[in-house]
Protein backbone atom coordinates (compact mmCIF):
# COMPACT_ATOMS: atom_id res chain seq x y z
CA UNK A 1 0.00 0.00 0.00
CA UNK A 2 2.73 2.41 1.10
CA UNK A 3 5.04 1.83 -2.27
CA UNK A 4 2.05 2.17 -4.77
CA UNK A 5 2.11 5.78 -3.82
CA UNK A 6 5.48 5.87 -4.47
CA UNK A 7 5.42 3.84 -7.85
CA UNK A 8 2.22 6.49 -8.96
CA UNK A 9 4.94 9.33 -8.13
CA UNK A 10 7.31 7.75 -9.94
CA UNK A 11 5.17 7.17 -13.08
CA UNK A 12 4.27 10.69 -13.27
CA UNK A 13 7.94 11.92 -12.30
CA UNK A 14 8.54 14.36 -14.67
CA UNK A 15 5.05 16.07 -15.16
CA UNK A 16 2.76 18.21 -12.60
CA UNK A 17 0.06 16.44 -14.28
CA UNK A 18 0.53 13.06 -16.63
CA UNK A 19 1.82 14.10 -20.17
CA UNK A 20 -0.10 17.10 -19.99
CA UNK A 21 1.95 19.66 -17.42
CA UNK A 22 5.92 19.62 -17.48
CA UNK A 23 7.58 19.63 -14.14
CA UNK A 24 10.25 22.15 -13.93
CA UNK A 25 10.86 22.90 -10.73
CA UNK A 26 13.73 22.59 -8.80
CA UNK A 27 12.54 20.75 -6.08
CA UNK A 28 11.02 18.56 -7.83
CA UNK A 29 12.33 15.13 -6.76
CA UNK A 30 11.03 11.50 -6.44
CA UNK A 31 12.91 8.92 -3.89
CA UNK A 32 14.17 5.75 -5.82
CA UNK A 33 11.63 2.82 -5.14
CA UNK A 34 14.78 0.97 -3.14
CA UNK A 35 14.88 4.03 -0.91
CA UNK A 36 10.97 4.34 -0.37
CA UNK A 37 10.69 0.47 0.14
CA UNK A 38 13.21 0.57 2.96
CA UNK A 39 11.60 3.63 4.94
CA UNK A 40 8.04 1.59 4.78
CA UNK A 41 10.16 -1.58 5.87
CA UNK A 42 11.50 0.64 8.78
CA UNK A 43 8.58 2.02 9.68
CA UNK A 44 6.58 -0.97 9.72
CA UNK A 45 9.27 -2.73 11.85
CA UNK A 46 8.92 -0.11 13.95
CA UNK A 47 5.20 0.07 14.55
CA UNK A 48 5.77 -3.88 15.09
CA UNK A 49 8.10 -3.10 17.66
CA UNK A 50 5.73 -0.43 19.65
CA UNK A 51 2.24 -2.77 19.77
CA UNK A 52 4.74 -5.34 20.83
CA UNK A 53 6.01 -3.76 24.05
CA UNK A 54 2.65 -2.22 24.31
CA UNK A 55 1.24 -6.03 24.84
CA UNK A 56 4.25 -7.29 26.34
CA UNK A 57 3.77 -4.96 29.33
CA UNK A 58 0.34 -5.00 29.50
CA UNK A 59 0.74 -8.46 30.37
CA UNK A 60 3.91 -8.12 32.68
CA UNK A 61 1.11 -5.71 34.57
CA UNK A 62 -1.43 -8.31 34.68
CA UNK A 63 1.20 -10.86 36.13
CA UNK A 64 2.24 -7.59 38.90
CA UNK A 65 -1.16 -7.55 40.07
CA UNK A 66 -2.03 -11.14 39.68
CA UNK A 67 1.00 -11.51 42.42
CA UNK A 68 0.26 -8.82 44.97
CA UNK A 69 -3.28 -10.23 45.36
Amino acid sequence: MGLMGTVRSLVRKYFHVYILFPDYTPEAYTPTLAHTSVLVTAMTLAFFAVVSFAIWLSLGVGKAKAKAS
